[in-house]
């Protein structure tokens, strides 16, 4: 069975993810959403999911800051560039058979989704240390 992103997070909101493989062994909470897909923190495995189209990572907190930084780097020195001649930015990733290949406004809204994310992590780790 395949799933889009909106249907996992509809599944995610409902708590009925016992169709999902991976996310069957995980306890997760949705971060952050926008169009461009959905990032989700599995406190079991103390992993993220970024899925985004047909894919979903899963990569570790660390590497998902990692990830953060990259982007927001691309999405600072390329902006003017990309506006103006249209080009994507291509970004390698750990697996050397995958590159994300990403247009002006597919940058800017997968970096506007992990940073927001990674806002309400923090969130979630003031909460844990307040209570």
């Amino acid at each position: 069975m395949i799933f889009t992103i909106k249907q996992v997070i509809k599944e995610i909101q409902n708590g009925n993810i016992r169709n999902y493989k991976k996310l069957d062994m995980c306890q997760v909470q949705l971060l952050n959403h926008n169009e461009l897909g959905c990032v989700m923190n599995c406190s079991v495995s103390n992993e993220i999911h970024l899925g985004f189209g047909m894919v979903i990572y899963i990569l570790t907190h660390g590497e998902f800051e990692n990830l953060s930084k990259c982007i927001s780097n691309l999405y600072d020195e390329n902006y003017g560039e990309m506006m103006l001649t249209g080009k994507k930015i291509f970004l390698k990733t750990d697996s050397k058979k995958i590159i994300l290949a990403l247009n002006i406004d597919e940058l800017k809204l997968m970096c506007m989704l992990i940073n927001e994310a990674l806002i309400m992590l923090e969130v979630n780790n003031v909460l844990k240390v307040l209570n």
